[in-house]
């Protein structure tokens, strides 16, 4: 059984002596130049006397080699091309999210300074305003704390007894500072 051939114009697959294309009606046979008889326009040789059908049919097969190579290598490029801006695209959204979520970090950030600025600005205007007695207080309860920490830390290192000394000297200092500051007026700043 003889298997068709596909159109040099459009691709499709016509069976064998068919004389027009079914699909877009190109003509697919010819007269053989030596014996008259209907061939194949793919066909390089007649096959009633054998004669070579010659260089107008090696064009046209040339040709319909070319539409096809044409049409493949197009549709490839069209494929790409969808691939790259899909990519792209991608790539462009990705970056527009990243810098969204980079602008929303920042201004988060900028929140948390200007919060911070205005929790040290109120703590400057009351330590202005707070009497010596308090201020002393406060100063010897920071000295009371450093202290505890330091014979906290001699218990973790053993072989630094000063330390335990250096703290006990220090919650001492704090406690007298916090005793001074009750007999420290109220009004004196």
């Amino acid at each position: 059984m003889q298997q068709g051939f596909p159109c040099p114009k459009c691709g499709a697959q016509n069976p064998p002596g068919q004389g027009f294309c079914s699909v877009c009606g190109a003509q697919l046979q010819i007269n053989c130049p030596n014996c008259n008889s209907l061939v194949d326009v793919a066909a390089r040789f007649c096959a009633q006397c054998g004669a070579g059908l010659g260089w107008g049919m090696r064009v046209k097969d040339l040709q319909y080699q070319l539409t096809t190579m044409d049409g493949g290598l197009k549709g490839l490029i069209a494929q790409s091309a969808g691939d790259v801006q899909n990519q792209l695209k991608q790539t462009e959204d990705g970056l527009h999210a990243v810098v969204g979520q980079y602008s929303q970090n920042i201004l988060n950030q900028q929140a948390a300074v200007n919060e911070t600025a205005k929790r040290i600005a109120g703590l400057i205007a009351e330590e202005h305003s707070m009497s010596l007695g308090r201020k002393l207080n406060r100063i010897g309860s920071g000295i009371i704390a450093l202290g505890l920490a330091a014979i906290g830390l001699s218990y973790v290192f053993r072989e630094m007894p000063y330390l335990a000394i250096g703290g006990t000297v220090a919650v001492a200092v704090g406690f007298l500072l916090q005793v001074v500051s009750n007999f420290i007026p109220s009004g004196t700043v």
